[in-house]
């Protein structure tokens, strides 16, 4: 039995979520399993009713913090990719290389994946100035729009200018606008023979 219980002190009002067990069922087998401590619906509560009153016995104030989502692995990046549908079977893979190969992303523990800064700052670029590309449903969209033209035999030419038009726009304002991707530099241990300063590492 689900309970959600409202418990009201001088004014105050305290809330408890938990279940009360009715009938073991197959639970009485599994007398030592373990509950999931973060879960406060997974608690046990006896059977309360409504207007009955309680003792406290103890008050234990906890501070709780939200969990960040995992990391992604290249797995679950590719069956991300494919339930939103970004790419296919045969390129959602490639893409990843890619990723890695141009240093936007790397193994951060184990298999997990982490943003570099060129890729932090890659992305916010073209998010400042290609919000609509940058949206997970234009690229699916687009997806579905090439599929038509292989296999629907849909005009391609007509498809290209619908998109170029507005992207060319986007284009030059981007050019225009003094905004880069610029990350700071590295200042290195190598020092200049020729000015005798340390030498940094630039990337664009």
């Amino acid at each position: 039995n689900s309970l959600s219980v409202d418990i009201e002190n001088s004014g105050y009002k305290f809330k408890a979520t938990g279940r009360a067990l009715i009938f073991d069922g197959y639970t009485a087998l599994y007398n030592n399993q373990v509950e999931d401590e973060d879960d406060d619906s997974s608690a046990k509560l006896p059977d309360i009713e409504k207007g009955d009153v309680f003792n406290t016995k103890e008050l234990k104030p906890e501070q709780k913090f939200t969990k960040p989502p995992a990391r992604f692995t290249e797995a679950s990046l590719v069956k991300m990719m494919e339930t939103k549908g970004i790419g296919r079977p045969s390129t959602t893979t490639a893409t990843v290389t890619v990723l890695f190969n141009r240093k936007y992303i790397e193994k951060d523990k184990g298999k997990a994946i982490k943003s570099t800064e060129l890729g932090r700052a890659a992305v916010d670029y073209l998010t400042k100035h290609f919000a609509n590309i940058m949206d997970i449903g234009f690229t699916a969209s687009m997806e579905d729009t090439l599929d038509d033209i292989e296999y629907m035999g849909k005009p391609w030419q007509q498809i290209i200018a619908d998109f170029y038009g507005p992207f060319e726009k986007d284009l030059k304002q981007a050019m225009y606008s003094g905004d880069n991707a610029k990350i700071p530099d590295e200042e290195s241990d190598e020092v200049c023979e020729k000015c005798g300063h340390k030498m940094v590492v630039r990337s664009g």
